[in-house]
């Protein structure tokens, strides 16, 4: 009996001194990458080494690995190990797929901030990154700076960052939560739900789970659009709704463009207020519609039919209007769904409009 009372009470005191998780929470913004048409990248500042070296660090969604490159071109604050005294190699030719080139497995530390107003930073010591190789010896080099890959993949997962908080005992799970506060700015935070370090805006009874995908190894995040629906029209059953940050637009299927360029545009283009362009977005050859801001008010934004993607997993219908849909650029109005050209019904991307 005496064992069973100091086992509750054992039970109880590691109920109550629940290990916490750290939170690590990384401000991002989106820029223009230079010289590129359309395209636009996600950085992040924190500190490298000792003493502190303040970097920028891309932030990728189509990487799964934390590592370093050479002269980055679009990022302007760079990291050098000659000058950090904790930089160490732990060892040579770590072969990445994510890589081109052979690598090396290098430990340094890192401050990161540890609030939601980034006011606090926490150093944390040793963390494992894979740095690049060249003829000579990394720490002869300069001009690193580091990618987060926020994609998960079923091989290499001990070079993830969010694998690595992990495996390093700084977090406690895997949950992040990338939260906007406009579109082109807010924060990523690592090692927590939102209901439990931000009680104030999330319900846990408000949290809904949904299945995402994989392809290849890859672990995808977005979520299967069941149907898409418009103006009384149902389309592209069953398709995948690939969630992507770096664009601001959402790519739409062929069919959906045109079927709404006939419905909607048609009698704008018949009278030289809208017209429909080629155009890139993110490297990809897109068509989208354009309207002359003088002739096009907010009357023709209000008219334009709404747009319905439903998940059934969630019962949950995400619905967006024309003040969504169109925004004010170059003195145009522009709307903000594009299509490659061809079929494209298996996949929609959303972009920053639908985050």
């Amino acid at each position: 009996i005496l064992m069973e009372y100091v086992l509750y009470y054992i039970l109880i005191l590691l109920s109550i001194f629940q290990i916490k998780s750290d939170l690590i929470v990384l401000p991002f913004q989106i820029k223009d990458v230079p010289g590129k048409k359309n395209q636009q990248f996600i950085y992040t500042s924190f500190e490298i080494g000792e003493p502190k070296q303040k970097v920028e660090g891309e932030i990728n969604f189509k990487n799964s690995t934390f590592f370093m490159v050479y002269n980055n071109e679009i990022i302007n604050e760079t990291y050098n190990p000659t000058k950090s005294e904790t930089f160490d190699l732990i060892s040579k030719n770590v072969s990445i797929r994510d890589l081109d080139e052979s690598s090396y497995l290098a430990k340094e530390n890192f401050n990161f901030y540890s609030d939601m107003n980034c006011q606090l930073k926490k150093k944390y010591e040793n963390i494992p990154i894979v740095v690049p190789s060249s003829d000579t010896s990394p720490e002869k080099n300069s001009s690193l700076s580091p990618i987060i890959g926020l994609q998960i993949e079923s091989q290499n997962k001990s070079y993830n960052f969010i694998d690595i908080l992990k495996s390093k005992k700084i977090t406690n799970n895997y949950y992040w939560t990338i939260k906007f506060s406009t579109s082109n700015n807010g924060t990523i935070i690592i090692g927590d739900l939102p209901h439990i370090y931000d009680q104030k805006n999330y319900k846990e009874n408000n949290l809904l789970f949904v299945n995402t995908y994989s392809t290849k190894n890859k672990l995808y995040w977005g979520m299967h659009i069941s149907s898409v629906k418009f103006y009384g029209i149902t389309m592209n059953d069953n398709i995948i709704g690939k969630i992507d940050p770096k664009i601001l637009e959402i790519f739409g299927s062929y069919e959906y463009i045109t079927t709404i360029g006939k419905i909607f545009f048609q009698k704008y283009i018949d009278n030289n207020i809208c017209k429909r362009i080629w155009d890139e977005v993110n490297g990809e050859d897109v068509f989208r519609f354009i309207c002359e801001k003088e002739k096009f008010n907010t009357s023709d934004i209000n008219d334009f039919p709404s747009i319905q993607l439903i998940n059934t997993e969630m019962n949950t219908t995400f619905e967006f209007n024309g003040n969504e849909l169109f925004h004010e650029k170059d003195d145009k109005i522009v709307f903000q769904i594009v299509a490659k050209t061809g079929r494209t019904d298996g996949e929609w991307i959303l972009g920053r409009i639908f985050l």
